[in-house]
């Protein structure tokens, strides 16, 4: 299984969602993190998280934008489970990881401006 955590805005944790929903799944099965926003906070994550000695710990990977779908098929389907922390923007490699994924995870705010933003 593909997720994709995804939203056009930032700052609603996308790659706080992506990194503990990885580290969970990695208790079930092999997992792969891919990492597909330029400020690479998820792989800076999974480093620190392997040099903790943290286990079990997802495999990562850093790819953008349309390689998070041309490369990321090919990656995803040694492991048995994939998670893709996309940017928080409306960008080729946000739609590559939802076309890569099988199910599509929305982290949204929760103030009241933030819910309003969503109309």
């Amino acid at each position: 299984m593909i997720y994709a955590v995804v939203n056009t805005k930032g700052g609603v944790g996308k790659t706080t969602t992506a990194v503990h929903l990885a580290a969970m799944l990695s208790r079930k099965g092999a997992t792969l993190l891919i990492d597909g926003d330029p400020q690479a906070s998820a792989a800076s994550w999974a480093a620190w998280r392997r040099e903790s000695e943290r286990t079990p710990s997802p495999t990562t990977t850093v790819l953008a934008g349309k390689a998070i779908l041309s490369e990321g098929k090919g990656l995803a389907e040694k492991y048995k489970h994939a998670v893709v922390d996309a940017g928080g923007r409306d960008s080729p490699g946000m739609r590559a990881a939802l076309l890569l994924a099988d199910r599509a995870i929305i982290p949204i705010g929760a103030s009241n401006l933030d819910a309003a933003a969503m109309d």
